[in-house]
């Protein structure tokens, strides 16, 4: 279930809902940082606060993950978190799947 449309997060806005995931796009070199963009996407899919989810570092090392993002021409990572699979790529889409 997708909660509120609006992620509220400069750099991060909700795109739409398709075969069973939310789409979000992301500005991976000029947006929020990749411990705050997926913890965001992930709580708006699960409709709760961000805040309320355990640290991405914990699953991931967001640092190591926004260095492949920004470096990699052709880069697509797919993780779970919270229940959630993630997948991040370079050109900026953010795809959770609940």
């Amino acid at each position: 279930m997708l909660g509120m449309h609006d992620t509220s997060l400069d750099g991060l806005d909700f795109v739409e809902r398709r075969n069973g995931s939310a789409i979000f796009d992301w500005r991976v070199t000029d947006g929020p940082s990749a411990g705050v963009a997926i913890p965001t996407a992930v709580a708006t899919v699960l409709d709760t606060d961000a805040v309320s989810l355990p640290p991405l570092a914990r699953t991931i090392d967001p640092e190591q993950l926004h260095t492949l993002l920004v470096e990699g021409a052709d880069v697509r990572i797919t993780f779970s978190y919270q229940g959630c699979e993630v997948v991040v790529d370079a050109v900026g889409r953010l795809r959770v799947v609940e």
